[in-house]
């Protein structure tokens, strides 16, 4: 019996009426597996992944797979997205086992849950270098029936070797004070030099992950030393994002990766915590390496989202699916004979100039809209950019008539987070009030949905009007973060309050005797044995390098001295691991950045303090110190001042070190210019 049909995940509901016998993550299951002494297979994914969708068609509706599948396994699926601790700890276990990992991730369990076995996606027959689901399954279940020690031996090898890894990154702290390691910023990040594709953009390789954090690290670390090379190739990334298949050109949003060195080919699954990193990224550009396509591309995107990501409730989903009506990018590719048909002769010209439109098609015999800059310059020479909206409007209408992909309408704290976040980036640099607007709204509803009164989250997921689910350190550091950006775009001191209170609670839960780095889970769960520490940036940062620098920035605030130690003690750890992987620990790189060069505190008080702070805001980076206020505050130690009645003043401190307060913007403005804000 399948019983996955009260599941609320969208995921579990897509395999509700699979023939295997699955079951959720718990109790039932492991009791099952224990009295029959039967080995456990969990199967991991999440609703928008086609590989998921592939294994599922070609193996989980097979009945004579499911019936092999029911006989010899206790058969568990999980949605990664609603249980990542148990995601992150057997992929740990089949990276190991492997030496890589992905989705769908397929890992074998003794009744006891120690992984033994695992991989990836399994093809129905032999191929190649894959082996065949049914002969694994066969396989698997004849080693634990007669090889029953070597099982053991094996599972506990892995158990401990995972926590090995943990113990080699989770230096106690007095070792840390013994070290006092330091880093040379120019020598790290001018490591991931190595890595540059220098021609197309991004890393080198395939397949192509945006990781919009890493070319933000850059984007920043190159206005701080004024390197013009490295800011040329975050603005030349960005671009490929752009002009490549990874952006929906008709209605904006990014996908997932491309499959290709080009960025031509995605994978065209949208994610909401890709399009978060992105529109930061063309948020922070906008501000600072001005190019029209920055905000063009932001604008369509937040549209994209307004139509089809955000809820009733002001939530963002989570995704949406790369295949429609059974195949992979359906709705968002194109055959000649289509766009002939549908569009008028001009409209048809416009896509035929701007992009790499063909009669055999640039994928699988239809194609996807990608340009160059060289089309998009022949384009423009010969015409005006509003030709080129004029005809993707026409596209547009006439792909709303095809079957849509589906949605993942679960949503999550951390990625509304993310979003939230982005969006308040986007109002700061483009002026976009509409994008602040979103993130307020959204904001307002997870601290009234998911926050106690002492600051504690009480849930993670929400699905059909109902939270629930563990909240994990992720979903702290991002909520904490995004309410940290909600402070620096209004000033108003509930946001930071907010952000405190989150924060005590956080270190409450997640600290570990003798370790600076956050356990992801509390204590008292018992999703997975033992804590986890996560600290690999994966597709965007992990939760403790955003907590690191939060700690960082609210010990600012607050002049917590605690925590800006604690904040020290953390980049201490990852220090000589962001020599060693400078490209997946960026997010760490740019907390020591942060750490290193945002030693400016600037306080305006008084009756204009508020659009003298906008102005501010708007010509220096993101997570600058900035406080705001019509008069003194004696509870926020920044705000401990005095400003004569009427006027309104400017305190400048850096490294522990005030000025004279100015008396007007342009005095402000003269004495600190752009290049010194940043």
């Amino acid at each position: 019996m399948n019983r996955l049909k009260s599941e609320r995940s969208p995921y579990l509901q897509q395999h509700k009426n699979n023939p295997v016998d699955w079951y959720p993550w718990g109790e039932e299951a492991f009791r099952k597996a224990s009295e029959e002494d039967k080995p456990i297979l969990v199967s991991i994914g999440y609703s928008t992944c086609h590989w998921c969708h592939v294994m599922e068609r070609e193996s989980f509706e097979d009945e004579s797979v499911a019936a092999l599948m029911n006989e010899l396994f206790v058969n568990i699926k999980v949605d990664r997205e609603e249980l990542p601790a148990v995601d992150h700890y057997y992929m740990e276990a089949v990276q190991l086992l492997t030496g890589a990992g992905g989705w769908p991730l397929n890992c074998f369990l003794t009744p006891e849950r120690k992984p033994f076995l695992g991989g990836t996606y399994f093809p129905p027959e032999d191929r190649g270098r894959h082996v065949s689901w049914r002969k694994l399954l066969l396989h698997v279940a004849k080693v634990f029936q007669d090889q029953r020690e070597k099982v053991e031996e094996q599972a506990n090898r892995l158990e401990r070797k995972i926590r090995e890894q943990d113990q080699e990154w989770l230096t106690p702290l007095v070792e840390i004070e013994k070290k006092k390691e330091s880093i040379d910023l120019a020598e790290v990040i001018g490591a991931t030099r190595r890595n540059w594709d220098t021609q197309n953009g991004g890393l080198k390789g395939a397949p192509k992950f945006p990781m919009p954090h890493l070319y933000l690290l850059l984007t920043r670390w190159a206005l701080i030393a004024g390197e013009q090379e490295t800011m040329a190739f975050s603005a030349q990334t960005a671009r490929a994002f752009i002009d490549g298949g990874l952006f929906d050109v008709v209605h904006g949003g990014f996908s997932r990766y491309c499959v290709d060195p080009q960025w031509r080919v995605p994978h065209f699954e949208k994610m909401l915590y890709d399009n978060a990193g992105i529109l930061e990224l063309l948020a922070v550009l906008s501000g600072f390496a001005p190019d029209p396509h920055w905000k063009w591309a932001a604008s369509k995107t937040i549209q994209f989202l307004k139509d089809e990501m955000i809820d009733s409730d002001h939530l963002f989903f989570s995704a949406i699916d790369a295949d429609s009506e059974g195949e992979e990018g359906r709705f968002y590719t194109w055959s000649i004979s289509e766009l002939e048909r549908e569009l008028s002769a001009k409209d048809f010209q416009s896509i035929s100039i701007y992009f790499d439109i063909s009669e055999e098609g640039n994928w699988e015999g239809k194609n996807i809209l990608y340009t160059s800059p060289a089309s998009a310059r022949v384009f423009l020479s010969q015409n005006s950019s509003a030709d080129l909206d004029q005809a993707l409007n026409a596209l547009q209408s006439v792909r709303q008539k095809r079957v849509k992909p589906e949605k993942d309408e679960k949503k999550l704290v951390e990625w509304n987070a993310m979003m939230i976040h982005a969006l308040f980036q986007v109002e700061r640099y483009t002026k976009d009030s509409e994008a602040g607007t979103l993130a307020k709204n959204n904001l307002e509803v997870l601290l009234k949905e998911v926050m106690s009164s002492g600051g504690q989250l009480l849930y993670r997921v929400k699905m059909k009007d109902q939270w629930y689910g563990e909240p994990t350190l992720d979903d702290y550091a991002y909520l904490i973060r995004a309410c940290i950006s909600a402070y620096q775009s209004d000033f108003n001191l509930m946001h930071l309050t907010s952000a405190q209170q989150l924060t005590t609670r956080a270190l409450d839960i997640f600290s570990r005797e003798n370790r600076s780095l956050l356990s992801l889970m509390s204590a008292e769960s018992d999703l997975v044995q033992g804590d986890q520490f996560t600290y690999f940036d994966t597709p965007y940062p992990s939760g403790n390098a955003i907590m690191c620098k939060n700690l960082h920035i609210l010990g600012t605030y607050y002049e917590q001295l605690d925590w800006l130690q604690r904040a020290q003690n953390m980049r201490a750890q990852m220090m000589s691991k962001m020599k060693t992987y400078p490209t997946t620990l960026g997010a760490w790189i740019d907390a020591e950045l942060h750490s290193q060069d945002q030693q400016r505190e600037i306080v305006v008080i008084g009756e204009d303090a508020m659009s003298w702070a906008q102005h501010i805001r708007s010509s220096t980076l993101p997570d600058t110190i900035i406080m705001a206020a019509r008069e003194g505050d004696g509870e926020y130690p920044l705000l401990d001042r005095s400003v004569p009645h009427g006027k309104t003043q400017i305190f400048i401190c850096e490294n522990y070190t005030c000025q004279l307060p100015l008396d007007d913007l342009d005095s402000f403005v003269a004495k600190y210019s752009a290049s010194q804000l940043r």
